[in-house]
């Protein structure tokens, strides 16, 4: 008859489970009238850490792609340890080249609980489960996927913005092509139509008369004379040479 297994002490415990409890603790608040505000606020300064080390760190000094992919293996390594504490290590030669050559991804992984080891003469990096490293998994996991998000978003309305600029210049030309056949077309009919009909002639201007003026007429007035009455004063008898004759 076999005998009842004795209980395990804390150091027999499946390391997996003592990390996936851990988590769930880590997933609570600390204290029984914690709230989510006030938790978010206590990680700040980790947070930042975590800001930092990602832009100025990884973005500025790397090239765009390198960093997009040192992100993207970052994010995957945290999503994965946080569904699956039990698979601590990565030993992939491309994500090993994805952290390494990358400037400042690797110093990223070490701030998220992952630290360098030995194997079989085989250098590593394994995660080491703790509630500090829980918490700093959990925050780097939360920055980087803000930052990819963000990042995307802005790839997207740039990408946007430029496709929609192409197609306005495209429309514009188009729209010019269409301008310039329509003018030929109706050149082309009018060109027809007179042919057709005959060009139209410019009528002759009809002659102008051209009418001297008149001349002018004048006339002078004196004291008591007018032009055109001589003849009137020749039978005109002065009032004393009459008055001598009667007297004679």
């Amino acid at each position: 008859m076999s005998s009842p297994s004795s209980p395990q002490s804390p150091l027999q415990a499946d390391p997996n489970r003592v990390a996936q409890a851990a988590l769930q603790r880590i997933a609570q608040p600390v204290n029984p009238g914690e709230t989510e505000e006030l938790r978010y606020e206590h990680e700040r300064p980790i947070r930042q850490k975590f800001r930092r080390l990602v832009d100025p760190g990884i973005v500025r000094d790397n090239s765009e792609a390198d960093a997009k992919r040192a992100l993207g293996v970052l994010l995957k390594l945290a999503e994965n340890l946080l569904s699956d504490p039990e698979n601590p290590s990565f030993e992939s030669k491309t994500i090993q080249r994805a952290l390494i050559d990358p400037k400042g991804a690797i110093e990223f992984a070490i701030e998220m609980g992952f630290r360098a080891t030995v194997h079989e003469f085989q250098p590593k990096y394994v995660w080491h489960s703790s509630p500090e490293n829980l918490i700093a998994l959990r925050v780097g996991r939360d920055v980087l996927k803000g930052h990819i998000e963000l990042a995307t978003s802005k790839e997207e309305r740039t990408d946007l913005s430029q496709r929609m600029a192409k197609a306005e210049k495209t429309a514009a030309v188009q729209n010019a092509l269409l301008a310039f056949e329509d003018d030929r077309k109706r050149r082309k009919a009018l060109d027809q139509r007179m042919k057709q009909d005959g060009y139209p002639t410019t009528p002759s201007k009809v002659p102008t008369t051209v009418v001297p003026p008149a001349s002018p007429q004048f006339s002078i007035q004196g004291e008591g004379q007018t032009l055109g009455t001589a003849s009137a004063r020749r039978g005109f008898v002065h009032e004393d040479e009459d008055k001598t004759a009667t007297e004679y």
